[in-house]
């Protein structure tokens, strides 16, 4: 077999993805809070971009001012700083569960070796309060009986919140039952029998079973539904995490105006490098110059790039209220459907630039503060042969539950039907669909007593 090599010249196209290019995507399909990190770790790394500095607090001004008002407050506050109506002491650190535990242990009456029962106990209570480790295992591991790491658990159960320290959920309502309702005993039956099939609300078989009454069963559940599946939950601190708009929408006139709203720091490009390259020239060494050169580069795409992402932000949010006049006219009922595609077209942008531009972005509207996807729906047709929004649709959905006799709540082919009466066209599939969606628990299960 003979082997033949060549050599030929072939001219092709390809897309190369630039650094900047990379970048720019990157920036367009992050929120503010995530911009914002990327601008402080270049900072950090490159001498060369510099923040405009913010508008500097007068302490000295604001020291005066709190002085001021103090003097003004009831002479109590200052007589005695351990006074219970100074605010100070209003002022506590957040409570850990487990530090709450350990300080409560020590007022039980306990001998050393069940101290460090307890203390073991405590270190492997969960955030809802319940301890999560197996009793044989434990003991083992103390060398210890099960029956004396089980009394010592009793003991920490007794600690405040009722419920706390609870292997799983029937012990935790049954601890919580011994303290408030310790003589209904069809309460404390039902708990330690039937929640299965009180989570499936099979009220018929419980009533058949106990032989109850259909008020003496509600009163049950009343007392059942008051108690705290989750004592623990009141020493889980929550850092609630916070949405800046990036427009404003604003009626103006006769006409909707959108505005850039821009929490992101001013950034511009040292001039003291700038100098170094252009006046003192000679002055640089040629690796110092590639240096300079190299993060003025990346500081000029930096700035240019973010500038261009509030560009394309501020361009898709005016055309989606030019689409959505309706809604911000009338209402959320008068939402219409809206795809990516429409925008694209109205703005000449690529559909994946306007799907990276509405994600995690929010406007602040005279309706409250909506995510930029929150407009785009698809679209049902009407008996009339008009489009209405799925978005609609739920909330139509929504409100035919809310309104239904709990006692026999509606089927999703009922809900259909009723849809269909009002000439919306959907099947008891799509019903069925939107009603997960919307969270919302099937008719078996709404229903109450």
């Amino acid at each position: 077999m003979k082997i033949n090599f060549s050599m030929d010249v072939r001219q092709t196209q390809k897309l190369q993805m630039t650094k900047e290019l990379k970048q720019a995507i990157e920036l367009l399909n992050m929120n503010n809070q995530e911009v914002e990190s990327v601008i402080t770790e270049e900072i950090r790394e490159n001498p060369v971009l510099e923040v405009e500095p913010r508008e500097e607090i007068d302490w000295s001004k604001f020291a005066n001012d709190m002085k001021n008002v103090v003097t003004h407050q009831s002479k109590s506050y200052n007589e005695d700083e351990d006074n219970e109506s100074n605010p100070e002491n209003y002022i506590q650190a957040p409570v850990n569960i487990y530090d709450y535990l350990e300080k409560e242990i020590s007022s039980l009456r306990l001998e050393g070796y069940e101290k460090d029962i307890a203390y073991y106990i405590i270190e492997r209570v969960n955030d809802s309060g319940y301890f999560t480790a197996d009793i044989e295992e434990s003991s083992a591991v103390l060398g210890t009986e099960s029956g004396t790491f089980l009394r010592v658990l009793k003991k920490v159960q007794s600690i405040e919140p009722a419920g706390i320290c609870a292997r799983d959920l029937r012990e935790c309502l049954l601890l919580q039952l011994e303290k408030t309702y310790a003589k209904d005993d069809i309460v404390i039956k039902l708990v330690e029998n039937e929640l299965e099939n009180i989570a499936a609300k099979r009220y018929q078989l419980i009533q058949k079973k106990y032989k109850l009454k259909e008020e003496e069963l509600a009163e049950a559940l009343r007392i059942i539904k008051s108690l705290d599946p989750k004592p623990g939950r009141e020493f889980t601190s929550f850092s609630p995490e916070y949405v800046f708009p990036d427009v404003y929408v604003e009626k103006i006139g006769d006409r909707w105006e959108v505005t850039s709203n821009s929490t992101l720091p001013h950034l511009y490009v040292s001039e003291f490098y700038r100098k170094m390259l252009s006046e003192h020239k000679e002055d640089v060494d040629r690796d110092t110059e590639k240096y300079i050169k190299e993060k003025l580069g990346k500081a000029v795409n930096l700035i240019r790039n973010i500038e261009q992402r509030k560009n394309t932000i501020h361009k898709v949010a005016i055309k989606i209220v030019e689409n959505q006049i309706e809604f911000f006219e009338k209402g959320k009922s008068h939402i219409i459907p809206m795809k990516l595609k429409d925008i694209a077209d109205m703005t000449g942008f690529h559909e994946s630039t306007v799907s990276r531009a509405v994600n995690g972005k929010y406007m602040m509207t005279p309706r409250g503060l909506f995510e930029f996807r929150y407009f785009f729906t698809t679209s049902v047709s009407t008996s009339d042969g008009l489009s209405i929004s799925n978005k609609n649709i739920k909330d139509r959905i929504k409100d035919i539950i809310e309104g239904e006799n709990k006692k026999k709540p509606l089927s999703d082919q009922k809900i259909c039907d009723i849809l269909n009466d009002e000439g919306i066209e959907v099947s008891r599939r799509t019903v069925t669909k939107y009603r997960e969606e919307l969270q919302i628990l099937t008719s078996s299960l709404r229903r109450e007593i």
